[in-house]
Order: structure tokens, then sequence, then C-alpha cells
């Protein structure tokens, strides 16, 4: 008889250890051997649970953004909006910082499929679009989240606003993710730019 808990514990070991490995090193030169040490679990342990280390980074992903989500929902908990748009700057300046790795594999994971337009062809390509999918919904849910904030911050065409807001976040993300190395002085001037920006009308 299995026992459901001791599985969940494993499945839930797997992920840590890849999220751990995938935000040190380069995806594709992460194996599932390593993963499998990492996480202290036989490597066919792995495959039980993800059927290919493609799948695992989708996984990884998945909960990276339910977390985002999560973060975001209590950030809202404030009543006052200027609070929830430098909330949301500092929020992002330390993902930056501290998660490049988590959008280098985004890219890494999508780009190594050229048709993402295509109708997928296997499990991974099937994943990887719902996953890309989930993001750009998750970056329309921000935009007009952050439409309803600078429209009670009294900012005219806040839609547009939302949408410069999202773009220099996600801006920044991606340079960042091609440069993870960030000088401490630069993202402190990037921080104090933006909430000027963004916070005065």
């Amino acid at each position: 008889m299995t026992d459901d808990s001791s599985e969940i514990s494993k499945k839930e070991k797997i992920l840590l250890a890849a999220s751990k490995l995938f935000l040190e090193k380069d995806f594709k030169t992460v194996s599932t051997q390593e993963i499998a040490s990492k996480a202290g679990v036989a490597k066919g342990t792995v495959f039980h649970h993800y059927e290919n280390k493609h799948l695992l980074a989708l996984a990884v992903l998945d909960v990276f953004v339910n977390q985002m989500v999560s973060d975001f929902d209590k950030m809202k908990e404030t009543t006052e909006p200027k609070e929830i748009i430098i909330g949301m700057i500092h929020y992002s300046m330390d993902l930056v910082t501290n998660s490049t790795g988590l959008t280098q594999l985004l890219f890494q994971v999508i780009g190594d499929i050229d048709h993402l337009t295509k109708e997928p062809e296997n499990e991974v390509e099937k994943q990887i679009q719902n996953e890309v999918r989930k993001v750009e919904n998750l970056l329309v849910g921000f935009i007009n989240e952050f439409a309803i904030i600078f429209k009670r911050m009294g900012f005219e065409n806040p839609i547009a606003y939302s949408r410069i807001f999202i773009g220099v976040l996600d801006g920044l993300g991606l340079q960042f993710a091609l440069n993870p190395k960030p000088d401490t002085k630069l993202m402190e001037e990037l921080t104090t730019t933006m909430i000027a920006l963004f916070t005065k009308r």
C-alpha cells in the first residue's frame, strides 16, 4: 500500500531541489540525477512524478507564478493605492535581484520550442503553451488591476499608465535575466526613479 504522505513529500522535495538548482545553474546543464541527489531520492522517483526535465521546470515556474498572484493579492489588502504601487516596485526589484534564475528558466524552456503558435505535438509542448498563456493572462490581469489603482490615484488615462508600468517592470526582468548581476546602486536609482514616476500625478 502506498503512503500518500510519503509520495507527496518526495514530490515536494523534488520540486524544491529543482527550484534551487535551476536558480543556481543553467537549466540545460542541470541533470535529472543532480536533481534526484539534491532531493535525496532515486532518479526513478523523479521520473515517476515528472516525465522529463521540461515538465519539472514548468512545475517550478507554475509555483512561482502562483506565488506572484498570492503576493499581489496580499499587497492589495492595503487601502492606499500609492502604497500598492510602491510595494509592487519593491517586490519586482527584489525578484530582479534574487530570482533572475526563474526568469532565465522561463526563456530557456520556451526557447527550446520554436513553434509555440502551432498545435502542440507532445505533452511538453502542450504544457509549455499552457504556462505561456498563464503568464500572459497574469500580465493582462496586472494591467487591469493597476489601471484601477492608477484611476484611484487620479491619473488621466490610467490604462496607458498601467501598461507602461507593467511594461517597465517586465522589461527590467528580461534585462537582468540576460545580465543577472545587478549593481546595488543602480537598483536603488531605478527604484527611486520608478516610485517618483508612478506615484506623482
